[in-house]
């Protein structure tokens, strides 16, 4: 072979080489699994360039919905910490997700709900809604109370704490958590320990009582949500719906159906009840001891008393007969749905009225305390009572309302004034409500310490009816 072909196949075997070393160096710049095409390991890599979509938002909140304007296309929110509101507009590009994130659309949220709000300061252009996972929800809420004074709810057995930024509404309406009543049915939301809106899904309206002179010191019965003591010009703050009004006096009244109205007053007549009525009461009679095998009689008539019996509101002559003890007469009056007797025949009797009398009344707030219960939280033979009557006041202390001015007050019900106005203070949770020509009548929780101390209330001013 000649020197210069040589000198040519050597030139081209450099090349040959040349080209297989390109092509590993190349493999080793793949990216990958770290190895390259060759299984050669241990590769020098070059920086990665990421690119990331950008954020069509420059604002995210965590915030309650306050309003939602379906026709406008946008809605109010609030913020959960300072109270502060402020409207957003959407549009079909705004991205809408539940919490478990589902899409949604606009008119499957809900007024009181908890959400994330993303959005462009300045445009207030709505890009993304999602509800808030770490929200916690509670709905038709009955058993609840309230310490107003260290801003306290208490949920069942829950406790939470709520400041001035809480959202609370009805029928639209914002509302103090002040007027919200015990009859009301809520959905509660809030984050971690704190509460931060309040719907109420079913209020409450009022009904006053006119024509009461032959009625006054009997007893208003409204379904088995209310039972109290009538008293002359009578206001009674009452749950929403459809109800059969009762009132009675000596076991004689009369019944009509009514229909409340969230907000709106009631007018009932009781001089419309023409026909009277005989009321009954369910009597429980315990007799003891065991042995005593006692005959019942009540009215002349035998009765058993192993099971609950009924009897007409009035006054009961009852004999109890036995063979191995005393004869017992008692003069009985049952003027309440539920009354227990117990009668020991080797010693002595008592008795036990488990609801208002009409001589006699509590005032209770409206909260479930067992499992069977009414919608209200009560037991069905205890119906809710209010009116003050049956409490003691505190010494010669009273109760000052300053705020608003010119408006009938009705305590518990019962009216006591036009305000400014005092009256004798009586410890406990009562409602107070305002009625004015004119206005939007107006009720308030309060709670009354027994404190010695002289209480001076002022509630916002009434708002104009329409």
């Amino acid at each position: 072979m000649s020197i210069k072909k040589f000198v040519n196949v050597l030139a081209g075997c450099v090349g040959i080489i040349t080209v297989m070393v390109g092509c590993i160096s190349c493999s080793d710049n793949d990216t990958g699994d770290g190895y390259g095409r060759f299984g050669v390991s241990g590769k020098t890599t070059t920086a990665e360039t990421t690119t990331e979509t950008p954020k069509r938002y420059n604002t995210e909140e965590i915030v309650v919905i306050s309003a939602i304007d379906l026709e406008n296309s946008n809605i109010t929110v609030r913020r959960i910490d300072d109270s502060t509101e402020f409207v957003l507009s959407y549009n079909g590009g705004t991205e809408i997700k539940s919490k478990y994130d589902n899409y949604m659309l606009m008119e499957q949220m809900s007024v009181g709900e908890i959400v994330r709000a993303c959005y462009t300061s300045g445009t207030q252009k709505l890009i993304e809604l999602h509800e808030y996972g770490e929200a916690w929800e509670n709905t038709q809420v009955v058993r609840w109370d309230v310490d107003y004074e260290k801003k306290l709810i208490t949920i069942g057995s829950s406790t939470y704490s709520y400041d001035d930024s809480i959202f609370i509404t009805s029928n639209g309406y914002g509302v103090d958590i002040r007027e919200i009543s015990g009859i009301d049915y809520l959905t509660v939301r809030g984050v971690g320990n704190k509460a931060c809106s309040v719907v109420v899904n079913k209020g409450h309206g009022y009904v006053k009582l006119t024509d009461t002179v032959n009625y006054v010191g009997g007893i208003i019965e409204i379904g088995d949500r209310i039972s109290t003591v009538i008293v002359e010009d009578m206001v009674i703050a009452a749950p929403e719906g459809n109800f059969t009004l009762t009132a009675s006096i000596k076991g004689v009244g009369g019944s009509k159906d009514i229909t409340i109205i969230r907000g709106q007053e009631t007018v009932v007549s009781l001089g419309e009840f023409e026909q009277s009525v005989t009321r009954y009461g369910s009597v429980k009679l315990n007799v003891q001891p065991s042995d005593a095998q006692a005959i019942l009689t009540v009215d002349g008539k035998e009765m058993d008393y192993s099971k609950l019996m009924e009897l007409s509101y009035g006054e009961h002559k009852m004999v109890l007969t036995s063979n191995n003890y005393d004869t017992v007469t008692k003069e009985i009056t049952i003027s309440s749905v539920y009354t227990t007797i117990n009668i020991d025949m080797s010693q002595q009797e008592t008795e036990s009225t488990e609801n208002p009398t009409e001589d006699e009344t509590t005032s209770n707030k409206e909260n479930p305390t067992e499992e069977t219960q009414t919608s209200d939280g009560k037991n069905p033979e205890e119906p809710t009572t209010s009116g003050s009557s049956g409490n003691a006041g505190s010494s010669n202390n009273v109760i000052a309302i300053t705020e608003p001015t010119g408006a009938k007050v009705y305590f518990d019900g019962a009216y006591v004034g036009t305000s400014p106005l005092t009256f004798e203070k009586v410890p406990g949770e009562h409602t107070i409500i305002f009625k004015k020509d004119g206005y939007i009548t107006k009720s308030y929780t309060i709670d009354v310490s027994d404190d010695n101390q002289d209480m001076v209330l002022s509630f916002p001013a009434m708002l104009e009816s329409q």
